[in-house]
């Protein structure tokens, strides 16, 4: 038996009852057909990339490496800051920790 086929998708900032057939027919439909998880609340800090990393590890930050949306770490870059959101800076993050920039297990 094969296992299932799970997605989850990381809504920053949009409120449920804003999801209308009548703005959002699409997302709306979707969402009807879904699994919600009604009692979500965040970590802290509530940003976008911290909060994803532990929905999708269950490891608070510290725990999982990913503190900030934006965070400096010499180890990656000497002289800027690494932005979680920016594909070539998480590359650069998963090379120098040798592919594990998140440091805790994900569901994946």
């Amino acid at each position: 038996m094969t296992a299932p086929k799970i997605m989850i998708v990381v809504l920053d900032g949009l409120r449920p009852d804003l999801v209308t057939q009548e703005d959002m027919p699409v997302l709306r439909a979707f969402l009807d057909r879904a699994a919600t998880y009604t009692n979500s609340r965040c970590v802290f800090p509530s940003q976008t990339r911290v909060n994803a990393t532990a929905l999708g590890t269950g490891a608070p930050p510290r725990a999982s490496g990913v503190v900030m949306n934006k965070q400096f770490d010499a180890n990656i870059f000497a002289d800027k800051v690494m932005h979680t959101g920016m594909l070539a800076d998480v590359t650069a993050a998963e090379e120098a920790y040798s592919g594990r920039f998140v440091d805790a297990v994900t569901l994946g």
